[in-house]
């Protein structure tokens, strides 16, 4: 059923593209791909990252009821990775914090598709395309997500994942490569957000406790 409902989207996606971008370099010999950052362990550092995260929520004048949903959900986790800093649970105030600024950068996409502010832009539509293919399989990942996450679960984030990949794609068969981007782009990150949530919620073992 999932290849089926895969295959579904193929077609939709499927609209005519303009001119390949130019192509990358190639990475220089034997260079190794960069290590995935690993959870921040520096209770000073959590802490400015605590205040920076801050900071971008609090950004949000004149914001519609979506925005400022989204700056709830933000503030919400950015007050439980406070929480956990000062209990000495550094694993779960780091996580919590990365959900919290997962939400920031969904703001930031709305704030570029909205014109409040001036985002990069788009990539290729082949390369919108390929990105979507892969938040759609995230999607199906959220729901293992939200198992792992002790109720109440925030169901309602899974729905604003999905909300926001029809947004994507309804913009890239209107050929808006501008926002079929940004929001595939705040689509990813609200998944990204519910990972941190299920990690959080795995319990550390004593040993990695700071005092």
């Amino acid at each position: 059923m999932l290849l089926c409902a895969f295959a579904g989207i193929v077609p939709m996606l499927a609209v005519p593209q303009g001119p390949p971008g130019p192509p990358h370099p190639p990475p220089p010999p034997n260079a190794a791909p960069p290590a995935p950052p690993g959870p921040e362990r520096d209770p000073r550092r959590l802490q400015q990252r605590i205040a920076d995260v801050r900071k971008g929520l609090n950004q949000v004048d004149n914001a519609d009821s979506m925005q400022r949903e989204i700056a709830s959900f933000g503030m919400n986790y950015l007050e439980r990775s406070e929480l956990e800093l000062k209990h000495g649970q550094l694993f779960a105030a780091d996580r919590f914090l990365g959900a919290a600024d997962a939400f920031r950068h969904v703001l930031d996409h709305l704030n570029h598709i909205l014109g409040r502010a001036k985002g990069p832009p788009p990539p290729p539509p082949q390369a919108i395309s390929d990105h979507l293919r892969q938040v759609y399989f995230r999607l199906r990942l959220s729901d293992f997500f939200l198992q792992q996450i002790p109720n109440p679960k925030p169901e309602r984030l899974s729905a604003l994942a999905s909300h926001f990949y029809q947004l994507a794609l309804q913009a890239y068969q209107a050929r808006n490569w501008v926002a079929a981007d940004e929001y595939t782009k705040s689509a990813d990150d609200i998944t990204h957000a519910l990972e941190n949530i299920a990690q959080a919620a795995i319990p550390e073992p004593s040993g990695q406790r700071w005092r």
